[in-house]
């Protein structure tokens, strides 16, 4: 697929295009600058393809008999000084790709799916992880990981609307470093592991983040990796979980945060939103609970009133109203004895 096309065709462009979803507009969409519909019948020379920096607003398949691609299309100018659209495949542009393909290939995608600025935070995220994995200190280890969170969301929402998604797990897997991959229904979703972000943490000396990662590691015991719900909630089934209130297993979390109140960097900063989580599996007024009333009660009791974790007053006025709904029997508990209270 060495055609280039010089801007676009305009004819493709105005059949339907009201009526074609976004998965379907191809790079004749009004977005790109139109300067006719004329095609190079033969493959230009490598060396003249020399990219604007503009790419298209999606990716696309390729198949050919040795490799699957989904990339975007480059806009590029010739040596005359046209310009026109290339699929980015790297062997297009080995002036580019020849050092690590794969990142320059995940650089594309990031910039066509979420725009140059996410390019710019994307860049920075993986300064980091490779720095550490070489044992080189940095500050921002914390802020990569939330930025891998960030990242791993946003992709999955955009590449939603594509009806095929043909990388390989381990092609997507290589986009966002510090998490594993899987398909399910051919689509990929992104986990945590949190045992690399631990070991980076531990590699570079930054005790604070190793303290949280290692925290996110008995969250997600099985193997420290973040899947569908972690220690102190339990699945019924796939789709229906349930909180494990009751076998102090959000006290000794919430005691193990209260150690981290104190840090100054921005793992304080994200282990106060792992406390925000535990609190919402105890305050939330829709949720179910596996054990009994009195089991529930009684972890409530030792959250108010052992000192520790240490409560705002806000925070504690909010947990005795939620503590009063439970002992009103105003909560759904018991769940594993089926005895669901309204």
């Amino acid at each position: 697929m060495y055609l280039l096309l010089l801007g676009a065709c305009s004819g493709a462009v105005e059949e339907d295009e009201n009526s074609r979803s976004t998965h379907e507009r191809t790079v004749s969409a009004p977005v790109y600058q139109r300067v006719g519909g004329e095609l190079l019948p033969d493959p230009p020379k490598l060396d003249e393809l020399q990219p604007t920096g503009r790419l298209s607003e999606r990716l696309f398949a390729l198949y050919t008999p040795t490799d699957t691609f989904f990339e975007p299309y480059l806009e590029v100018l010739l040596s005359d000084g046209r310009a026109g659209w290339v699929y980015a495949r790297p062997d297009y542009f080995p002036q580019f790709a020849q050092d690590d393909r794969s990142v320059w290939q995940a650089e594309n995608r990031i910039q066509a799916l979420l725009g140059p600025n996410r390019l710019r935070e994307y860049r920075a995220y993986r300064q980091v992880w490779t720095q550490a994995a070489s044992g080189q200190a940095n500050p921002l280890l914390v802020q990569a990981y939330r930025s891998a969170v960030d990242f791993r969301d946003e992709l999955q929402a955009i590449l939603a609307i594509y009806p095929e998604q043909p990388l390989t797990a381990d092609q997507w897997e290589s986009m966002l470093p510090g998490t594993q991959c899987h398909l399910e229904e051919g689509r990929p979703r992104w986990w945590i592991d949190y045992r690399q972000w631990l070991a980076a943490a531990q590699a570079i000396g930054d005790t604070e983040a190793a303290q949280l990662f290692a925290l996110y590691c008995q969250a997600f015991p099985q193997d420290s990796i973040e899947y569908y719900y972690p220690v102190w909630r339990i699945a019924e089934t796939p789709r229906v979980q349930h909180s494990l209130l009751g076998r102090y297993i959000h006290l000794k979390f919430l005691r193990a945060l209260d150690t981290m109140a104190k840090f100054t960097s921005l793992a304080g900063i994200a282990a106060a939103d792992l406390q925000q989580a535990i609190l919402e599996d105890i305050l939330r007024a829709d949720n179910t609970y596996w054990e009994e009333p009195a089991k529930i009660l009684a972890e409530m009791d030792t959250i108010l009133l052992s000192g520790k974790p240490r409560l705002d007053p806000a925070l504690t006025e909010s947990l005795q109203r939620r503590r009063a709904a439970f002992a009103g029997g105003k909560a759904r508990m018991n769940v594993r004895a089926g005895q669901l209270a309204d």
